[in-house]
């Protein structure tokens, strides 16, 4: 007789692939190519955050290759799990801003013997913007990319957009 197994709500959206609502990061902070710390992973990671608040909303899965293979936040080299959580929410606050705590959830997922990040975010009211060194970025999804609008872009799109 067959057994049947019941795939977990996480191991569905993986199975389901990068879509406008569902985006994957290998790791949070790890270059892997590197094999160090990039601070351009983590701005990869909060772009992603701010086109779901900026669209229609979205989860972010860390942890798992574009390919859907779960590597784990294990990947990121911090000394423990709290320590992970610590910085990503200290990048959200940092970088986004702690006005949009209640649209960002995240908890940590433990998937076929691999923590995973689950980010779920509510689509925002209100334009949200990623603080960098140089100022400030607006991006939105269109279809499974994360794309960064010019100033009059934004203005276009915020008119449409945010009512």
């Amino acid at each position: 007789k067959l057994k049947v197994v019941e795939l977990s709500e996480e191991e569905k959206l993986i199975a389901e692939g990068e879509n406008a609502t569902i985006e994957f990061k290998s790791t949070l902070r790890w270059n892997l190519h590197a094999d160090k710390a990039d601070k351009a992973m983590e701005h990869s990671v909060l772009k992603t955050v701010v086109a779901f608040l900026n669209s229609d909303g979205g989860t972010l899965l860390i942890g798992i290759e574009d390919d859907g293979n779960i590597i784990g936040i294990e990947a990121d080299n911090f000394n423990n799990d709290d320590k992970f959580l610590l910085h990503f929410g200290n990048l959200v606050n940092d970088k986004i801003g702690k006005q949009y705590a209640d649209q960002i959830r995240w908890k940590l997922i433990y998937l076929r013997n691999n923590n995973i990040l689950r980010v779920d975010c509510s689509a925002s009211s209100t334009p949200v913007f990623l603080q960098t060194k140089d100022g400030e970025e607006f991006y939105i999804r269109s279809g499974p990319a994360t794309v960064q609008l010019s100033t009059s872009e934004v203005l276009a799109y915020s008119r449409r957009h945010f009512r």
